[in-house]
């Protein structure tokens, strides 16, 4: 199976576990990768299809870091 480009922002995102998250979804998936774009502000990812909405949120909730005295809106 071929690897698609999709992008992620880097706000509080840990490139390595954003790779160990993705490395789960896609068990058995070579050659994904995680790169951060020449402006610094997404990831660049290779991974075997797009994120779903569900996925980005999971990324958001529990695999970017979170700031203790960040307000909660």
């Amino acid at each position: 199976m071929g690897l698609v480009q999709d992008q992620y922002p880097t706000y509080r995102l840990n490139p390595t576990k954003l790779l160990n998250y993705l490395q789960g979804l896609f068990p058995g998936a070579r050659g994904i990768r995680v790169a951060e774009s020449l402006d610094g502000d997404q990831y660049i990812l290779k991974i075997p299809r797009k994120l779903k909405t569900r996925e980005r949120a999971d990324i958001r909730d529990y695999v970017r870091d979170r700031n203790e005295d960040e307000e909660i809106f």
